[in-house]
């Protein structure tokens, strides 16, 4: 009897202890509030040949139920082989409200890292040219410059910094938005 009672305490204290543990627990680690400057809901890259002026390129990435709902839909990014582009990005959030300036206005705690993948790799090379107010990248503006004809997936990530120093090279580990288009180089 003495052992059921002693074994039915420690049961007791586990389950208390466990309990506890798990009402401490949050979902989100960190303090920042990303509603304050809405979810992202559109991302567009917008490319202009610096060869032709007239020469404009757009590809839309859209997921305007949020993560987790029905599959963003995504265009395809067409570029010519061996040409420079200047691009833009612009971010649309669910609410058809643009973050585009947001993120501009507060450049230190945000910053866009671009991938390639696929054949695309090596083949496409993507640098940002604008700047935040500690000469750090931002990459809403940037420079896409391609080489020989490839297939492959086109990455944009935009980082926060809220609970991190932005650097300009280190990816927070706050992720806004992170979209993935196929590219294809002709």
């Amino acid at each position: 009897m003495k052992t059921q009672t002693y074994i039915s305490s420690i049961i007791a204290v586990c389950i208390i202890a466990l309990f506890s543990g798990l009402a401490g627990c949050k979902s989100d680690d960190h303090d920042h509030d990303h509603d304050d400057h809405g979810t992202p809901g559109i991302v567009t890259l917008t490319l202009r040949d610096t060869a032709n002026a007239t020469s404009v390129l757009t590809a839309v990435w859209r997921d305007m139920d949020g993560a987790g709902g029905a599959n963003p839909t995504i265009d395809t990014l067409r570029l010519q082989a061996n040409k420079v582009y200047n691009g833009t990005i612009t971010i649309t959030a669910t609410d058809n409200s643009d973050l585009t300036p947001t993120i501009r206005s507060e450049a230190d705690e945000h910053q866009f890292f671009f991938g390639v993948s696929g054949n695309a790799a090596g083949k496409l090379t993507i640098i940002p040219t604008d700047k935040d107010s500690k000469n750090l990248p931002i990459g809403l503006a940037f420079r896409a410059t391609t080489a020989a004809a490839a297939a492959g997936t086109f990455t944009v990530s935009l980082f926060h910094y809220d609970d991190v120093a932005k650097d300009g090279v280190a990816k927070s580990p706050e992720t806004d938005v992170e979209c993935l288009f196929p590219v294809v180089i002709q």
